[in-house]
């Protein structure tokens, strides 16, 4: 909804899409322009990288890969949020949150 998590890359695309400016090859994120007249929808997963790591934030989690192979894996949607590290009971979704990154890398 109105609180859905979203990407900084995607300003662009969106002025390019409300002035009615054609989108550069170079683009890399979507226009908002959708969530502009629905408020409601629901957001998509943002990436964020630094020098030595890698970071996904959906709706409910952020997961981070750090390049010394440290994971971490906070569940958004507990009391808890980012104050617990749940990678280790959540084997299965830590594993599809690296494919997440890695397709991303390959973008």
């Amino acid at each position: 909804g109105a609180d859905g998590v979203v990407e900084s890359v995607d300003i662009f695309p969106t002025l390019c899409d409300l002035a009615g400016l054609p989108m550069p090859e170079f683009v890399k994120g979507i226009s908002l322009s959708p969530w502009l007249a629905n408020p409601e929808m629901p957001g998509h997963s943002a990436f964020s990288y630094s020098a030595s790591a890698r970071t996904i934030r959906t709706a409910t989690h952020r997961f981070t890969i750090h390049d010394n192979g440290d994971i971490e894996l906070y569940d958004h949607s507990t009391i808890q949020k980012e104050s617990l590290n749940v990678a280790e009971e959540n084997l299965k979704l830590v594993e599809e949150l690296k494919l997440l990154l890695a397709k991303r890398d390959s973008m």
